[in-house]
């Protein structure tokens, strides 16, 4: 297939369901191989539901704020950039370090 089928898909490590979904999205990439294209945006709840308002930003904070998914969120964004697989792996990871194996995943 020429024009796979693009979709797109927001993640918040975190997030219980989206590492249920994300087993689900490698389960549709294994049986549909290039006939599906995902793309993974990042998207953080504890910027969100930030009490600050919607001009707050996770990005932007200082050094010395702590987060529990910002350094995931780094490591993902360092990832892609290397390549999909490399996002791939880390991203899965990532999940199964979190939701599976009960690590904090906030730490440097």
């Amino acid at each position: 297939m020429s024009n796979p089928l693009v979709v797109d898909v927001y993640y918040d490590y975190l997030c219980p369901y989206v590492y249920a979904g994300s087993l689900w999205v490698r389960d549709v990439k294994t049986a549909l191989g290039d006939e599906i294209e995902f793309v993974w945006h990042s998207f953080p709840l504890e910027q969100v539901n930030s009490p600050e308002g919607p001009e707050w930003k996770l990005w932007e904070q200082p050094d010395d704020f702590v987060s529990r998914g910002l350094y995931a969120f780094r490591g993902a964004e360092a990832a892609k950039l290397q390549g999909a697989d490399a996002f791939i792996n880390y991203h899965y990871a990532v999940l199964e370090a979190r939701h599976v194996e009960d690590k904090n995943i906030g730490r440097k």
